[in-house]
């Protein structure tokens, strides 16, 4: 376990994590400068440099903490597997935020891990890096937005990207809950893009109003649905009804 300049490591991969927080960092910096670096760097050497494989929080802190030299261990590793290990030590590590884990999981699944693989080698259950990486059909501002937890995140990330920002807005407002969208809403956006009485403009309508209107119990999107189906079918055969309110639906 040699110590090494510390300026002769090098980050070259991107590390799965996008953010360090300074408070933590200026922590761990002041322990080190107390107590040293407990586990080393894990590196591998290219030439007289050494290319960081995992402990770049590490490596931070022993910057800010003036370390001249820092322990590592030299492992010998492919550049296609060196990422996978980045991951892989993050996870072990402080946790990642909900972000950083979708461009880790996505990473690994670029480098042709499937779900199973990636699950055996991080230990995340693989349904959970499954609804994890279903984020990626998310609408990037929605993705980073800290105004929604995560289950509703990946329920949204399920829907039409065209109302995915009509669906966060109201869940942020409180208007849709979980049990509103795993329940009612996805299974009628379903139930919308199979229905052969309605055209491409008219799914799209409809898929808009459920969005924008859905009420759980009180105006659910199945009665929204129904109403459109209903109102299409009676115009197939020559009717032609005019809906003033919920209650003229219902009365009709």
């Amino acid at each position: 376990m040699p110590n090494v300049d510390i300026n002769k490591i090098k980050i070259v991969n991107d590390n799965p994590r996008t953010g360090f927080d300074k408070e933590k960092l200026n922590e761990l910096a002041e322990s080190i400068r107390e107590r040293g670096i407990l586990q080393p760097l894990v590196c591998k050497q290219v030439g007289e440099y050494y290319q960081l494989i995992a402990g770049e929080r590490r490596l931070r802190a022993a910057k800010i903490a003036g370390l001249n030299e820092v322990p590592i261990v030299l492992r010998n590793t492919l550049d296609n597997e060196i990422k996978i290990d980045q991951v892989i030590e993050n996870l072990q590590r402080e946790d990642l935020s909900a972000e950083d884990k979708f461009l880790a999981f996505k990473k690994m699944r670029e480098n042709d891990l499937s779900i199973k693989e990636i699950s055996k080698k991080t230990g995340v259950n693989s349904t959970v890096v499954s609804s994890i990486l279903a984020l990626e059909n998310l609408d990037n501002a929605i993705r980073s937005r800290n105004d929604i937890d995560e289950y509703p995140k990946q329920l949204i990330a399920k829907a039409p990207q065209s109302i995915q920002s009509i669906l966060a807005e109201r869940v942020a407002a409180g208007e849709l809950g979980i049990r509103c969208l795993l329940a009612d809403v996805l299974p009628t956006f379903g139930k919308v893009e199979k229905e052969t009485t309605l055209n491409k403009n008219e799914k799209k309508y409809v898929i808009e109003r459920v969005a924008k209107e859905t009420i759980f119990k009180k105006y659910p999107a199945s009665s929204i649905f129904a109403q459109e189906v209903g109102k299409k079918k009676m115009e197939l055969r020559g009717i032609k009804p005019k809906v003033v309110s919920i209650n003229t639906m219902e009365d009709f």
